[in-house]
């Protein structure tokens, strides 16, 4: 059965916003994916402004660096050929009981594009969600055209949000159950997929300080 028919069948059992597991593990390719250093700051904002034009909205060069460095969200680079070649972050928001995954700037160098990298950085992403829940809903924002990529994998429009600078974006959503997040664990380990973290857990902010301090930026295509 192939992939798509696998997916076809558990969308139909349990919803169409659940995570189209194996359409993303057919594309999982072994990769070095470890957390951000200090050292990596350049290379991640290379990787930004390789992919900026028509991509993000203006002045978010500088929302991005600052995020960079804020340690508000788990960031992971990507290795290949020895140089980072991509990166993405995630961040738990929480508002009492209620605790939401944001992904956020999931970019790959040009060159890099359309190799299963964004894929495997996407579910690298996921698969460090605390297994705390029985479903988690994930969410992503989306500037210049990279729905397409995430609604690949499940995610469907929410709502609009505001943007870091107060812009408008469109808000996407995914449902990841947790026997999925055990799946995603398993299936990087049988590919060789490092994940380096060294002890980082992805953060969790409480969104009254998430309104002092804005952590919401939008997801770029991978």
């Amino acid at each position: 059965m192939l992939p798509n028919a696998k997916d076809w069948f558990r969308v139909l059992f349990r919803g169409d916003e659940i995570l189209r597991i194996n359409c993303a593990a057919a594309r999982l390719v072994p990769l070095r994916i470890r957390a951000l250093r200090s050292s990596d700051v350049d290379a991640c904002l290379a990787i930004y402004k390789s992919n900026e034009a028509n991509r993000f909205p203006p002045g978010y060069y500088g929302v991005y660096n600052e995020y960079l460095t804020s340690g508000r969200s788990l960031v992971l680079v990507v290795e290949k050929d020895s140089r980072v070649v991509a990166t993405g972050g995630i961040v738990i928001f929480r508002s009492g009981r209620t605790e939401v995954p944001m992904l956020s700037f999931g970019m790959v160098l040009p060159d890099y594009q359309r190799q299963g990298i964004g894929t495997t950085l996407f579910l690298a992403r996921l698969s460090l969600l605390p297994q705390t829940r029985d479903k988690w809903y994930v969410c992503m924002t989306s500037v210049g055209g990279s729905d397409s990529f995430y609604r690949r994998y499940g995610f469907k429009f929410a709502m609009d949000t505001n943007g870091e600078r107060g812009d408008r974006l469109p808000l996407y959503r995914m449902v990841l159950f947790r026997n999925d997040l055990n799946k995603i664990k398993g299936m990087l380990v049988e590919r060789n997929i490092q994940i380096e973290n060294n002890g980082h857990q992805v953060p969790t902010v409480d969104v009254a300080e998430s309104e002092k301090h804005p952590v919401k930026p939008p997801a770029a295509s991978s």
